[in-house]
């Protein structure tokens, strides 16, 4: 049902993000498990080069389990993750005291800015792809819509932009170059339709639609043929046959003292029509867009608890695990730039993955004990057995230090037994013993 040559333009209508959002149901729940997903995370700060190693006390931990004064650490998530999946474009703000340069330590809260809130300007001459890493900052303008919808700036340094892709933009200078696309816009004629076809059921089930006409059934001309209806007839019909319908309040039976009846026009029932094969359809495109597997939506067909319960896994190993690595190396970046620390988002605790973490421990302890039985059998060394077990997780993969020799004392020179004598005598004629 896409519509790409027609007298009517609403197929490629531009409509808000948000309100895209709020009206069509298949964008909402689309949208919002994946920040119900999202949220399931578990923060850590973990040492970056000995991932095994954790900094449970870091100062970043305390802001990000609560982020400031109106929002739980799940409803922050939800709200900053959904943002980002309506707009392209997500803004995390950190409040940092007056004066003070950005550290984790001075971070008293984070909130998330909606972007219909945000604008950002590059405001250099110079294409972005002449800078590197260690230019001097770039001249970057954040600002925000107040109250009575005068801008105000923000300070660059305090704030996080993610977004998705920019593959609109026209030149290496636009001063809109950072701004993401959202993946609503891909989506136009798909959100249209739904629209469209929920308007067509709509019309159907309120106003029951043009599906046929009442004609007077009467023949009382000289030639036979049927006398049509007069103005006020017509009228009169009209407002009596509106209280007819399915709805609450409405007659379900026609009693009319004209002689008339009723020519079936054509079938405008929405299961003969398509029209709920055109949302199923349309709502496989979303599905697609935001990678999320259709099986955890409601659909006529069901799905078994199986395949649910692998789906959920897919959502997270193909789509929010890799975002949120994504997210939390932006905030890493900013927090630790040394890189000598990373935050995560953990989702192992969730039980989608306790068989994974059961099968993995099973098979790590069956391939300890075979490598131990071959280094108890001198089949191979402790260096190989070490470099073996790294690549399971375990030690730095080099083998311990030989200990050294314990150093002997010298052994004293042999003494004559002629020599001895001599000595106990020179000691006896000395009065010593």
């Amino acid at each position: 049902m896409y519509v790409f040559s027609s007298s009517r333009q609403d197929t490629w209508k531009k409509f808000g993000y948000l309100e895209s959002f709020n009206t069509i149901p298949e964008v909402n729940a689309v949208i919002n498990l994946k920040g119900n997903a999202f949220s399931n995370g578990e923060y850590k700060v973990i040492d970056t080069k000995k991932k095994d190693k954790e900094y449970p006390e870091e100062p970043i931990l305390k802001t990000l389990n609560n982020p400031n004064w109106f929002q739980s650490k799940g409803e922050f998530m939800k709200q900053t993750k959904i943002g980002h999946e309506i707009f392209g474009n997500e803004f995390l703000y950190f409040n940092i005291p007056f004066g003070f340069e950005f550290s984790p330590e001075r971070i008293k809260s984070m909130f998330t800015i909606i972007a219909d809130m945000m604008t950002v300007e590059y405001l250099e001459g110079t294409p972005f792809f002449f800078f590197s890493n260690e230019s001097p900052p770039i001249k970057i303008k954040y600002t925000y819509k107040d109250a009575n919808g005068q801008q105000k700036e923000l300070d660059a340094k305090r704030i996080i932009h993610f977004n998705d892709n920019r593959i609109g933009c026209t030149s290496p200078t636009d001063k809109d170059l950072l701004m993401g696309q959202s993946k609503l816009e891909s989506l136009t004629c798909v959100l249209n339709n739904i629209k469209a076809v929920y308007e067509s059921r709509h019309m159907i089930i309120v106003e029951r639609g043009a599906n046929g006409a009442w004609v007077n059934n009467s023949t009382k001309d000289s030639s036979g043929g049927s006398v049509p209806l007069r103005k006020r007839e017509i009228s009169t019909l009209r407002n009596a046959f509106n209280q007819y319908g399915t709805m609450m309040g409405q007659r379900q039976f026609i009693i009319s003292p004209r002689d008339i009846r009723f020519e079936q026009a054509g079938n405008f029932k929405p299961k003969d029509l398509g029209l709920f094969d055109e949302i199923e359809e349309d709502f496989r495109k979303i599905q697609d867009a935001y990678g999320t597997p259709p099986e955890l939506f409601a659909r006529p067909d069901g799905s078994t608890y199986e395949n649910q319960r692998q789906a959920r896994k897919g959502l997270y190993v193909d789509t929010i695990i890799p975002e949120a690595a994504e997210w939390t190396n932006g905030i890493s970046a900013k927090v630790y730039p040394n890189g000598e620390k990373k935050i995560i988002l953990d989702y192992t605790h969730l039980e989608i993955f306790q068989d994974d973490i059961k099968i993995k421990a099973e098979k790590t302890k069956a391939i300890i004990e075979n490598l131990s039985l071959l280094l108890g059998d001198g089949m191979i060394s402790e260096e190989e057995y070490r470099e073996e077990i790294f690549k399971h997780g375990f030690g730095n993969g080099k083998a311990l230090p030989k200990p050294e020799p314990a150093e002997v004392p010298p052994t004293p020179p042999a003494v004559d037994e002629g020599d001895m004598e001599e000595t106990e005598l020179a000691f006896s004629s000395n009065g010593k013993h």
